[in-house]
Formats: structure tokens, C-alpha cells, sequence
């Protein structure tokens, strides 16, 4: 879980805490939570990096293929001739949503040769505000080649919506760890991807086209990330668009040439086990 809500306690020996966090710096507030627990486990090294930088120790959990819920496709969703992009995640600021979007309909809008497909529902915004963002992003224009994907109401669901692109865009600032970009890599999607935070502990050049970042930017928004509060106070990636359409321009080089991306699927031989098995030895540990 997140930090913010986590100093509850419910077991009187103290809790472990499993935390996604995607900032470069941590709160006293945060501190504070992260003392009381016995053990603190993060989901990239890049947190575990920050975390000791601030004097706490903390393990990294891989968490890896949900095979349970995840399949390959025997046929993916495709159109003749189109190269689909993925913007998969919900619509925040911290996941650089809206730049995503101007950059690409600027390089790519009403491109018949192109497809954006967009699955950015954010149950934490009123469907109204995401559409005036969205709105606002594009300029008031409307593009025929972007199209904008309901909320999939199951992992079925979502498991086509991951396979429905050969090039899955994953340009956030920060990041835990990003599933559904580990998982449409996992299953043959070329990843557009910034190369920091947790998307280097599972992407390399040899299965993604990694942006290098121009630097930081503030995280705070005024919605998820509020200035100057005792929670998620830091900055996250940034990036140039001329670097981003570069990126995209190379992905879709690899799936002229090699089509699926095969070093992707070697993302699935990293399941829950390992996880799993860590979290187990540290229960039977005395």
C-alpha cells in the first residue's frame, strides 16, 4: 500500500509493510510510518535507493507475472496495416498523461497509419474533469486515430486491452512498478519507456527503447500530490518530446523487423514465487 494511511498497526510484534512509493524523497510523517514497521519492503531498487538515503532499510520485493490472470493471446487484436500504440494507467500528472498525448497527436493524429489506444480511466477524477483534461491536452481537437477505452471490469478484460497495441507507451515520472507496462512487455509489446525509477529493474535495450530523462520536475499537482503536506513531497522524470517521438519511431523499427518482442516474454519466468518465498522466510524467521 501506500505510505499515506499505513501507520495503523494490527499485530502487537508490529507489522512488515509491502509499499509502492515513486517520489526521491520521503516526508518526517513518512519516516515516522516507516520506523514503526518491522520490516519494510519496496517494489523497485530505485525506492530502495531513496529509502536508505533517509536512514531506512528496506528490502526489494520483485513482483513479477500475474500468470493466474495473464495470457498470451493465440491471436492479438490487430488492423492491417496500422501500428497500434498502448497508453495504458490511470490519468495523473505523476504519469505525464496529458504531454504523452499532445506529443503523440502532434507526431502521429489523423495518421491512418497509426492507432492510439488510450485506457486511462482514473476512478479518482469525475469523468467530466478527465474529459476537460483530455480536451485540454489535445487543444479542443478530436483525432480519428486516438480512441479512448472504458474501464475494463476484469483482468480478462484487460488482458486484451494490454495485447490490443505492438508498442505499449510508459513514459511516467515515477513509478513502484508499473504492471501494466511490465505485463504487455511480458506479453510481446515493444515498451516506450523512460530509462529510471522502477522500469530499470525489469526493462533493457534489448526489450525496450529507453528514454533517457532531461531531468526532474515537481511532483506536486494540486490533486494527487499536494504541496508543502506530510505525504509525497519529491519530484519526478521528466523528458523532452523530440526524445519520446525518437523512441517511438525506433519501437516501431522493431516491430517492422522483429515483430513480437521475444525478450519481453522473458519477463514471465519472474512470477510471485520469488516474492512469495521472501515474504515466507521472513514469517518463519524468529
Amino acid at each position: 500500500c501506500h505510505l499515506n494511511g499505513s501507520l495503523n498497526s494490527y499485530a502487537e510484534q508490529g507489522n512488515s509493510l509491502i509499499t509502492f512509493f515513486e517520489l526521491d524523497q520521503i516526508t518526517p510523517s513518512e519516516i515516522n510510518i516507516l520506523k514503526q514497521q518491522a520490516k519494510v519492503y519496496v517494489t523497485s531498487t530505485f525506492s530502495q535507493q531513496v529509502f536508505s538515503q533517509f536512514g531506512i532499510t528496506a528490502e526489494y520485493l520483485p513482483i513479477g507475472f500475474d500468470s493466474h490472470n495473464f495470457k498470451v493471446l493465440e491471436k492479438r487484436p490487430s488492423i492491417d496495416g496500422v501500428i497500434q500504440y498502448l497508453l495504458p494507467g490511470k490519468w495523473e500528472s505523476r504519469k505525464s498523461s496529458a504531454q504523452v498525448l499532445r506529443a503523440w497527436a502532434k507526431r502521429y493524429g489523423n495518421n491512418a497509419a497509426y492507432r492510439l489506444n488510450c485506457a486511462i480511466h482514473n476512478p479518482f477524477l469525475p469523468p467530466e474533469r478527465l474529459n476537460a483534461m483530455v480536451n485540454e491536452a489535445l487543444g479542443g481537437q478530436r483525432y480519428f486515430n486516438i480512441q479512448f477505452l472504458p474501464w475494463a471490469p476484469d483482468n480478462a478484460t484487460y488482458n486484451v486491452t494490454l495485447q490490443s497495441s505492438q508498442i505499449v507507451i510508459s513514459m511516467s515520472g515515477g513509478e513502484g512498478r508499473d504492471l501494466p507496462c511490465y505485463h504487455a512487455t511480458a506479453m510481446g509489446a515493444w515498451p516506450v519507456a523512460m530509462n529510471a525509477h522502477a522500469y530499470r529493474d525489469y526493462l533493457t535495450e534489448s526489450n525496450a527503447v529507453l528514454v533517457t530523462p532531461s531531468g526532474k520536475r515537481p511532483a506536486a499537482d494540486g490533486i494527487f500530490f499536494v504541496s508543502n503536506g506530510p505525504f509525497n513531497q519529491g519530484n519526478l522524470f521528466c523528458w523532452e518530446d523530440d526524445a519520446f517521438i525518437a523512441a517511438c519511431e525506433e519501437a516501431e523499427k522493431r516491430v517492422h523487423s522483429k515483430g513480437l518482442n521475444t525478450n519481453g516474454l522473458e519477463l514471465q519466468k519472474l512470477g510471485y514465487g520469488q516474492a512469495v518465498d521472501i515474504l515466507l522466510r521472513d514469517l518463519k524467521a524468529p
